[in-house]
């Protein structure tokens, strides 16, 4: 009898196991999904404010005084049908470019414990789901994943806001990459000197670039 109870508890911890595995399988997928759709999801997104209005003043067109969406011509920048959208994208810049930054540095901030332990992290099944999120990055920078997701939505997309096609913009674009230039430079994130200078390196290269389209 005592055998037969210590099966059946060997049983049940064999399926809180295989739950628990189940459930890591499934937020890992549901992480990597958020992570690779990310930056295009968030340009559509950003696309939705931008409205064309450069046809000359005396266009007698409806609507015309506010333009027309520069992502599809077909939608006035005046009807209730672009408020309505305008209306959903403010509610997915909530869910994407500010909750999905926000929900991989609370994932992370919650095993900060573990995630510092140099050595035992690498095998601790419990960071599984997390771990593409910070394997890269030494302790000292376990947030640093949220950082790169905030420098992509910022050099991709948030720099669409000022003034599209002037100088102004790619200089608002050139203080950014410095400023993450810098960043990068004072916290050196990843795990070996190499790699940190590569990561700088390549921040230059996107100054130098945004720099040579101002030029």
């Amino acid at each position: 009898a005592r055998g037969r109870k210590k099966s059946y508890e060997e049983e049940a911890i064999e399926v809180k196991e295989q739950r628990r595995l189940a459930a890591a399988r499934h937020l890992h997928a549901l992480l990597l999904l958020l992570y690779f759709v990310l930056p295009s999801v968030c340009s559509t997104i950003f696309t939705t404010f931008l409205c064309d209005d450069d046809f000359g003043s005396d266009a007698p067109i409806k609507g015309f005084d506010r333009g027309f969406l520069r992502a599809d011509y077909a939608v006035s920048c005046a009807s209730a049908h672009y408020r309505h959208i305008k209306v959903y994208a403010y509610c997915c810049l909530l869910v994407y470019p500010v909750g999905v930054p926000a929900t991989f540095y609370l994932l992370l901030s919650s095993k900060r414990e573990a995630i510092t332990d140099m050595v035992a992290r690498d095998a601790n099944p419990e960071l599984d789901p997390i771990r593409f999120l910070f394997a890269n990055y030494a302790p000292h920078a376990w947030y640093f994943e949220p950082m790169v997701c905030i420098q992509k939505l910022v050099l991709v997309g948030m720099v669409v806001f000022f003034w599209p096609g002037s100088l102004a913009q790619l200089a608002i674009a050139q203080a950014s990459a410095t400023v993450f230039l810098s960043l990068y430079s004072w916290i050196q994130p990843f795990r070996g000197t190499a790699v940190n200078l590569h990561s700088v390196s390549a921040q230059f290269c996107i100054c130098f670039i945004v720099l040579a389209s101002i030029l």
